[in-house]
């Protein structure tokens, strides 16, 4: 899968949040907006929806990824060697594996 990678940072601006990637060309940085996350503002121009929490989770976005997928290989690991002696704790394990697989999917675009 192709994204842009992290780590993403957040840029409080009017009227919401622009997730954001800081990269670097010898001592220059530049900022380069990944995506916005608007905010409702109330009368005395205070958030009032959840567009901080909303932005935090998109940052979060590329570490759960690829936690994710490190949760997967993990439980299929353990899955697969444990499951002559342990038969119970290899179905838990393939568990996990198989929610941790839905996850990525839908992370790649899938269903």
């Amino acid at each position: 899968m192709k994204h842009t990678p992290g780590p993403w940072k957040i840029n409080q601006v009017a009227g919401g949040y622009n997730i954001e990637i800081i990269t670097f060309k010898g001592n220059t940085a530049r900022a380069h907006r990944i995506a916005r996350v608007g905010a409702e503002l109330s009368e005395d121009k205070k958030v009032k929806n959840a567009s901080k929490e909303n932005a935090h989770l998109i940052v979060a976005a590329p570490e759960m990824f690829e936690t994710l997928k490190t949760i997967r290989d993990t439980c299929h690991f353990l899955c697969q060697s444990m499951v002559k002696k342990h038969p119970e704790f290899a179905k838990g394990f393939d568990e996990l594996a198989l929610l941790a697989s839905s996850g990525i999917t839908k992370a790649e675009g899938g269903n």
